[in-house]
């Protein structure tokens, strides 16, 4: 079985990991069961910075939940569909 790659970047425990399908694609798995992503998660899978994930959920790339007023959380599978999707630049 191959091991997954685990994105743990200092100082921030993802509960998630991309493992590998072949074809560049991958597939997240949850480590913990959720069916949403931090936005701080979300920006360690992605490389990218607050302002630009707040970004793709205003242009509708990422879809999102609020459970409170200032809280956000990403879908999970519209990520891993967006990585997906990605190019490389």
């Amino acid at each position: 079985m191959k091991q997954g790659l685990i994105l743990t970047p200092a100082g921030i425990g993802l509960r998630w990991q991309l493992l590998p399908l072949g074809d560049g694609a991958y597939q997240m798995t949850p480590r913990k069961p959720s069916p949403h992503i931090t936005v701080r998660e979300t920006c360690a899978v992605l490389g990218l910075s607050r302002s630009s994930i707040y970004r793709l959920c205003s242009e509708g790339q990422l879809t999102y939940a609020r459970p409170g007023k200032r809280k956000m959380l990403i879908d999970a599978a519209s990520l891993q569909t967006f990585v997906n999707n990605r190019k490389e630049v």
